[in-house]
């Protein structure tokens, strides 16, 4: 059996996974109590006199006459070594936690007549490692010990995703506002996977019995103005006074649950044989938690801010925790984007619905991950037996024409030959073999194979038009009628006035030539643009002129620099060889290795013309002449300039901050 296990602050639940594949909640109530119901246990715990302990709503019933021996809410003391005192006893907060984790095992098991063999247990995503710890140490005790943690928000996710809420692409803002703890994660859904767009943040001490407090303290004002002193004779007797404050929390707990709906509580409460009216209207209950609220909304806004997300971009507020029903609460989390703010029915039983989903969503996903890898194996397997059966084919070929061509030519007839290696290296071109089919197909062309010459023509045709031509001449040389005829349909289209191919080749040819004239390699430049100027371009015939007088100018420059060298003077020439030919470094622009759970890549653009895209980990050699350039990195909406000086290779050191989100870069010399 699977299950799931929420523990709350004020309520725990527990889910089972049943036969048809959906989280089923399990009865774990222990009585008739106001608080909770059959599938919400209150998170309390009771130590009888002989030294039983109860739990949930017993527990509840029982610590009016008991106070002392009572004991809730124990969420916040986890991973404090401080004891809690229930009457004679102290207890570690993991041990009361063990307590309601052996009542909710046992009452699954005995459901279903079968034992848990995995559990899914719940945390707040604020929960550091220590913490995390003590919570499965808690499990083991309780004899849960095939566990994996899944934090509250994506658990709440899952759920909202599994009833239709969520659409593929979807951002979303997770508000988990529960009974101790307040979280907030940003996540998006896209290809049924929840990416965490930033680290989740929350607040310890910002929860439903925060507000309790407050009401608590709201009515003991009360009493103080219409009873003065009675609230320090109450205290004269300590154990009376602890009944009477599990009163005044039970009336507190009770005014907040009814303000979720009504405009207005009103009750007496009993304070020795007086009765002091209490009212509260929701307007007044408004302003009182109006500070904790704001509170979880900076903490949302510094969300979006670190995940580097606008408003606009949220599609939706998805609501967790009980304290989510308050009308104030729901409405602020609106004002947060803009975006609705969906709130599911039972909020004390999504997170450990959601987490049942979330396994449900890993068994998908291992299975679909198995898939993947057999499915590469395969591929892996048949390229690997595909390239096996071409080797033989290359090799076998290769051997027969070392033999033929170690014969008498004269005897063995060589075009014998060349027509075997066509052949062979024509099967392997048609399989896929390309480079393999290429090389052999070349061999037959240079014994003299016209065929093979003509298909090398038409394999260079849409790649190289010049070596096409090449082929083809020496395919008509050879005879082959076919390159003949291409020959021709080439000769007219160059002579046709509405022909495009020379205006494209001549265009193509001046780019090239002067992204090398810029690079300083001027010989490549000329090639370029003597191509281009042989295709009618005059722009190109200039740029050719200018280039080639620089040339000129340059081998002047090494003619005089060498003269010198034979005078002695090898410091002029080498200043000179400087002037005419600049130095080329290398700049390495290096990114740091930084594991982050949202990483995207941080773009690089040198003197505006050279574009990288850098990711995580990664380096890129960059070669450029000596001198200063620039440097834009951009990442999202954040940007950085750098000026580079080089004098010698050089290093771009860059990484992405996550608490500022600025590129921080450093140019250092290698």
């Amino acid at each position: 059996m699977i299950a799931s296990i929420d523990i709350g602050t004020s309520y725990s639940s527990i889910c089972i996974l049943g036969a048809d594949g959906r989280p089923q909640p399990v009865d774990i109530s222990t009585g008739a109590s106001m608080f909770g119901d059959k599938y919400s246990l209150p998170s309390a715990v009771f130590v009888e006199d002989g030294g039983s302990i109860v739990v949930g709503q017993a527990a509840m019933n029982s610590r009016k006459h008991k106070p002392q021996n009572f004991h809730m809410e124990f969420k916040r003391n986890l991973g404090e070594d401080i004891p809690i005192l229930l009457g004679e006893r102290r207890f570690r907060p993991e041990e009361l936690y063990t307590e309601l984790f052996r009542h909710m095992k046992a009452r699954a098991e005995k459901l279903t007549g079968e034992f848990i063999e995995k559990a899914y247990l719940t945390y707040p995503a604020s929960y550091g490692q220590k913490r995390r710890e003590r919570l499965c140490a808690a499990a083991n005790a309780a004899g849960l010990f095939e566990l994996e943690l899944v934090d509250e928000p994506t658990a709440a996710a899952m759920c909202y995703c599994a009833e239709g809420y969520v659409k593929d692409g979807q951002i979303l803002l997770v508000y988990d506002f529960g009974g101790g703890t307040f979280d907030v994660s940003l996540i998006q859904y896209k290809d049924g996977t929840f990416q965490l767009l930033s680290e989740p943040l929350g607040l310890e001490r910002c929860g439903g019995m925060d507000i309790d407090y407050l009401i608590a303290a709201d009515m003991r004002k009360a009493i103080e103005q219409e009873l003065p002193g009675a609230w320090g004779g109450l205290q004269r007797n300590s154990g009376r006074f602890l009944r009477f404050a599990s009163q005044i929390s039970e009336l507190a707990v009770k005014a907040k649950h009814h303000l979720s709906d009504a405009n207005c509580f009103e009750e007496y409460i009993e304070v020795g044989m007086d009765d002091v009216r209490y009212q509260l209207t929701a307007e007044r209950f408004n302003g009182m938690i109006a500070s904790l609220v704001g509170d979880t909304l900076q903490i949302c806004r510094r969300a979006l801010d670190e995940a580097g997300v606008s408003t606009p971009e949220v599609s939706a507020v998805l609501m967790v925790g009980g304290t989510s029903r308050i009308p104030l609460v729901q409405e602020m989390a609106r004002k947060i984007t803009g975006a609705p703010a969906l709130c599911a029915a039972n909020l004390e039983l999504i997170v450990a619905q959601g987490a049942l989903t979330y396994r449900q969503y890993q068994k998908e996903e291992k299975t679909h991950q198995e898939a993947e890898e057999k499915a590469r194996r395969e591929e892996t397997e048949k390229r690997a037996r595909q390239e096996e059966a071409a080797q033989a084919v290359y090799d076998r070929a290769m051997a027969r024409l070392d033999i033929r061509q170690k014969r008498d030519a004269q005897e063995k007839s060589p075009a014998l030959s060349a027509e075997q290696c066509f052949r062979d290296g024509l099967q392997l071109y048609q399989s896929g073999q390309i480079d393999m089919g290429l090389a052999l197909i070349r061999r037959a062309a240079d014994l003299g194979h016209g065929k093979a010459a003509f298909h090398l023509g038409q394999h260079y045709a849409s790649k190289d038009r010049a070596q096409s031509v090449r082929w083809y001449r020496k395919a008509a040389n050879l005879g082959n009628e076919n390159a003949i005829k291409q020959l021709n349909k080439i000769d007219e289209t160059l002579k046709a006035p509405n022909s495009d191919m020379e205006p494209r080749l001549s265009e193509k040819m001046l780019r090239q030539g002067m992204e090398l004239e810029r690079r300083q390699d001027l010989y490549e430049a000329a090639q370029c643009y003597r191509r281009a100027a042989d295709s009618g371009s005059t722009a190109a015939a200039e740029k050719l002129e200018n280039v080639l007088k620089k040339i000129k100018a340059q081998e002047l420059a090494r003619g005089f620099a060498k003269a010198e060298a034979q005078k002695g003077n090898k410091n002029i020439i080498s200043t000179k060889q400087k002037q005419q030919t600049p130095e080329r470094y290398t700049l390495t622009i290096e990114r740091a290795n930084q594991w982050f759970l949202w990483n995207p890549a941080i773009k690089v653009c040198i003197d505006g013309s050279l574009n990288y895209a850098v990711e995580n980990g990664q380096a890129i050699n960059v070669t450029l002449p000596a001198g200063q350039h620039h440097a834009h990195m951009q990442c999202t909406f954040r940007r950085r300039d750098a000026d580079i000086s080089l004098t010698s290779n050089a290093r771009l050191f860059i990484q992405w901050n996550r608490v500022t989100g600025e590129i921080e870069a450093t140019v250092s010399t290698q």
